[in-house]
């Protein structure tokens, strides 16, 4: 108000914010082991979010938009550690570090002992070498039947078998999903 009686109004309005974004890896989970392709989702949340930037081992800064994917087509197998940033309008941020594992190898089956198309007396301990880096589960089928799981250190005995011939199958897979 002025002495003449003039009146002004202004008005202003402001947004205080002090929650800071989150992100949150969706899939696969942090510390996977994946193959090369997969998709890395993420969700970052923030009413008033400024920019999502990733690295990915420490290399270039990329900005990124919902629905926030990293396509891991073309990466090599090997450890990977991503560092996702988000910022808010009010300059409130937040730093996530994620790792995974690309692998892209399928699991390697050999058989130790005895020799393949072998004759063998009954009890015979078969003896099998399973190398992964990563294994998650091996079993043994015999002439098509029930899978069977078969830990580490990798010995099927035939003690139970009766005379005739048996087809052995082994069946690896590994984190990632690959299977030998």
């Amino acid at each position: 108000n002025d002495t003449a009686g003039n009146e002004k109004l202004k008005q202003y309005s402001f947004i205080i914010d002090s929650t800071r974004p989150t992100i949150t890896l969706r899939s696969p989970a942090n510390s996977s082991v994946i193959v090369s392709g997969a998709i890395l989702n993420f969700e970052i949340n923030d009413e008033n979010l400024l920019q999502a930037n990733y690295t990915v081992n420490g290399g270039v800064n990329q900005s990124f938009n919902s629905p926030y994917q990293i396509n891991t087509t073309g990466w090599s197998d090997g450890y990977y550690t991503i560092i996702v940033y988000a910022i808010d309008e009010a300059k409130n941020n937040r730093t996530e570090t994620y790792v995974i594992t690309i692998d892209t190898k399928r699991p390697q089956i050999a058989l130790i002992s005895p020799e393949n198309n072998s004759s063998l007396p009954s009890g015979e301990l078969m003896k099998f070498n399973i190398s992964d880096e990563h294994i998650k589960s091996v079993n043994y089928s015999v002439n098509n039947g029930t899978n069977i799981l078969l830990d580490y250190p990798y010995v099927i005995d035939t003690a139970r078998w009766a005379d005739g011939i048996y087809i052995l199958e082994i069946h690896a897979i590994d984190e990632a999903g690959n299977y030998a």
